[in-house]
């Protein structure tokens, strides 16, 4: 599972109804992204950023936003034949109007990263997430780094890299330890992802820990997250089976 970054939500500089007239509103369209209503947002977001784009110029800070929210919401609707192009347009504004080095374009690479990934293209994929992370872990205390290497994580895992997979999982655990994450969420998914790569690099032993960890953690802090804990559950299951006769 990787954990997925919307864009940030900015104050608004002028009220929505001055720049975006009458219809859809970035409310709307940020309450359908919140409840994962993502073709709808898609298309508000859009037809928002249409509006936006007469309204307030291409470059205004909401409709670079509104552009940007319309590619999060792309990421997880991969039969979208245009998002790339979507995505990379959202990542070239971001670079101009927010700068090469900001939080922002570090989320719209990791966006861009996503849907390249789950084209195929893992060098493509790997080398947008390195640019993000390098540009999140420049801040100390960035809330983006500890996704941004889980996600490093889960596409090494994928490339069969299993010891960097282990390593940037490793990582990201100590960054949401020491706060620059969401906490006991993020922690179960990387703990997951840490004990299937270590599954795939035959190290039951470790994966049966880590898989072990993330299930106690789910039942304490997240009152037993259903969907966390069938993946830690089928986790353990597969490494105490491996294990065997060897304890």
């Amino acid at each position: 599972m990787k954990l997925h970054f919307a864009a940030q939500i900015f104050a608004l500089l002028l009220p929505v109804a001055a720049l975006a007239a009458p219809g859809v509103t970035t409310a709307a369209a940020d309450a359908l992204l919140a409840q994962g209503s993502w073709e709808e947002a898609r298309r508000a977001y859009l037809t928002l950023h249409a509006r936006l784009e007469k309204t307030a110029g291409p470059e205004h800070p909401q409709t670079v936003l509104a552009l940007a929210n319309a590619c999060d919401a792309s990421v997880q609707l991969a039969t979208q034949l245009d998002s790339l192009r979507l995505c990379t347009r959202a990542v070239a504004l971001r670079e101009k109007v927010n700068g090469p080095n900001s939080p922002e374009t570090a989320r719209a690479l990791s966006d861009l990263a996503l849907l390249y990934a789950a084209d195929g293209n893992l060098s493509r994929a790997g080398s947008l997430l390195e640019r993000a992370l390098r540009i999140a872990t420049a801040d100390p205390h960035s809330p983006d780094a500890a996704g941004l290497m889980n996600n490093l994580g889960y596409l090494y895992a994928r490339k069969g890299k299993y010891g960097k997979a282990r390593d940037m999982f490793e990582r990201a655990i100590g960054a949401v330890e020491n706060g620059a994450g969401e906490g006991g969420a993020d922690l179960v998914t990387i703990l997951n992802n840490l004990g299937a790569a270590e599954l795939a690099a035959h190290d039951a032993r470790s994966a049966e820990l880590h898989f072990r960890r993330a299930l106690a953690l789910n039942e304490q802090s997240l009152g037993g997250d259903r969907a966390r804990s069938l993946k830690a559950m089928n986790g353990l299951t597969r490494a105490e089976a491996a294990l065997g006769d060897k304890r």
